[in-house]
């Protein structure tokens, strides 16, 4: 059984990265990306069912003043 990921960066470069990094890696499936946090809240909440939830967090990626 493999590792769900939800890819999330402000960079598209760094998603691409990220995705040959993490789809390269035989127990982790690539589900998607998004390109900030709220969008990937709104994908978690439309296409997915999630009884667990990890994340990596680049502070640069938050939005300012929220």
């Amino acid at each position: 059984m493999s590792v769900r990921v939800l890819l999330v960066d402000d960079q598209p470069l760094m998603l691409v990265g990220l995705g040959i990094l993490v789809g390269g890696t035989a127990d982790l499936e690539v589900v998607g990306e998004a390109g900030d946090g709220r969008e990937a809240v709104r994908l978690v909440r439309v296409h997915w069912r999630v009884r667990a939830l990890s994340q990596r967090t680049d502070l640069r990626n938050a939005p300012h003043g929220s």
